[in-house]
């Protein structure tokens, strides 16, 4: 799985990630049984930047690829065409476009892939594959990020997440820990055991949570914090994440690296924290990307 934080302020948006993978998948055991293993990577990259000198990102969770190709090389295929405009996918005007029609553009590119892996949808994979579009409009002073999912054999509409209006922090993935830190409980998990266990309809369920998190949840951030310290904050929560999977009994499916990315209005799309899997020092070209 994944956990992909995204915190918002005045002055920019953070996203981080972290970088694990993991599958099952049947070999042979020293009897020459085929039994079920579970296998997991550490290095998976789930944060591109879209568009190079723009500030726009994409970040990603969920099954890592589509057919045998991986949701990073699709990602930088979608940077070029929205480069270059080498496909249906619209181009993007550098002088006039809106992050959320790079959400529809990107979301017409990874559903038509989709399709094209999985011709037959009723066996296609049931996933999910989230993404989150995150960035800055043109002319735009503040950041805005739209989500849209690939799940059980269709895709959903892009979702605003973040307004330009907006302030906050949302966790995407494996977002339970997180919320336990902020609100104070798991809330998909409260929401199902009300439901569940103890009768509540769907709308009763959610009006009790959200007092429940105005009583006892914590405000971590406040939208006029420098932007250093929403970039400490949402490491610190990635983080936190990963030590709890490493702890809990269980595989650990969020782990690896941390990448960082920030996008403002002056500054654009910067990496604050990036992993390669070659040293950027014997390649100095790479310095320019």
């Amino acid at each position: 799985m994944t956990v992909v934080v995204a915190a918002k302020v005045y002055e920019g948006l953070v996203v981080g990630a972290d970088s694990i993978t993991s599958g099952v998948f049947f070999s042979p055991n020293t009897a020459g049984q085929q039994v079920l293993t579970a296998q997991t990577y550490d290095n998976v990259n789930k944060v591109v930047n879209l568009f190079k000198g723009l500030p726009i990102g994409l970040a990603t969770w969920g099954d890592g690829s589509i057919g045998t190709v991986s949701i990073a090389t699709l990602a930088k295929d979608l940077r070029l065409i929205l480069t270059d405009g080498s496909s249906s996918v619209a181009k993007i005007n550098r002088k006039g476009y809106s992050i959320e029609s790079v959400a529809k553009s990107a979301k017409e590119f990874f559903w038509g892939k989709f399709k094209a892996a999985y011709p037959n949808l009723s066996n296609a994979p049931v996933g999910p594959i989230g993404f989150l579009i995150f960035g800055l409009s043109s002319g735009a002073d503040h950041a805005e990020a739209w989500l849209f999912e690939i799940r059980n054999g269709a895709a959903t509409a892009p979702a605003s997440e973040f307004s330009k209006a907006e302030d906050g922090i949302k966790a995407f993935g494996q977002s339970e820990t997180t919320s336990r830190i902020i609100a104070g409980f798991d809330e998909k998990g409260l929401k199902n055991f009300l439901v569940a266990k103890k009768s509540f309809k769907p709308n009763d369920a959610d009006a009790l949570i959200l007092d429940l998190k105005q009583s006892i949840g914590w405000k971590l951030h406040h939208p006029s914090m420098p932007i250093q310290d929403v970039v400490d904050l949402t490491k610190s929560l990635v983080q936190i994440t990963s030590d709890c999977s490493r702890f809990r009994y269980g595989p650990q499916t969020v782990g690896g690296p941390i990448d960082l990315a920030v996008v403002t209005k002056h500054e654009g799309f910067k990496w604050i924290q990036r992993k390669f899997y070659y040293d950027s020092h014997l390649n100095p070209e790479e310095q320019r990307k």
